[in-house]
């Protein structure tokens, strides 16, 4: 009974104190991640839209951002968005035109896709058909040529990682045209 207290008590004092070392180092971390993530989305967004001198957070919307040019000229905005793809989720910075017509570009910032195959969603052959696309009706997906300016084509093999990035893309872009209209109307 005695050497069971004695092991109970051992295991609770290192159980909490390595509970304590955890909660220390992730409130070390968060801030460091955060301005990681701060970065590397302002990266992005300045690869999508080289001109960018600022960025401004849309007025009550998490992860949709204003881009202007140095002469404070509306080129267009920028968006976070994510969703789940084949493996796992999908996380991606998209900009837009200032008129909501076209996507600029898009970037791929976390995935987990299939090496080899869902991966080449991060991959320029992919990626590079969204430059300059429209998005009005919505983005469409093919496995042959594309045949309208709103259409890219799906990787081989990996059709459910393509059909993730265009229904993520859709989605949020129609939340955006959403929530942009309606304020242009108020």
């Amino acid at each position: 009974m005695n050497d069971t207290l004695k092991i109970t008590g051992t295991l609770t004092v290192t159980c909490l104190l390595c509970a304590f070392l955890l909660a220390y180092v992730a409130g070390i971390a968060k801030p460091k991640i955060a301005a990681h993530q701060t970065r590397e989305r302002r990266a992005a967004i300045q690869t999508l839209i080289p001109n960018a001198e600022t960025i401004r957070p849309y007025p009550q919307r998490e992860n949709l951002f204003r881009i202007y040019d140095a002469s404070d000229t509306l080129l267009g905005y920028a968006f976070l968005a994510e969703g789940q793809g084949y493996a796992g989720t999908i996380r991606l910075v998209g900009a837009l035109d200032a008129d909501l017509s076209r996507l600029r570009g898009i970037k791929v910032i976390e995935s987990v896709e299939t090496p080899g195959l869902g991966s080449k969603i991060t991959e320029e052959d992919f990626r590079g058909q969204f430059e300059n696309l429209k998005v009005r009706p919505k983005i469409g997906l093919t496995k042959g040529e594309t045949s309208k300016d709103t259409q890219v084509q799906a990787i081989s093999g990996a059709t459910i990682s393509s059909k993730a990035v265009v229904s993520i893309l859709n989605e949020k872009i129609s939340l955006i045209k959403a929530v942009i209209e309606s304020n242009r109307n108020h």
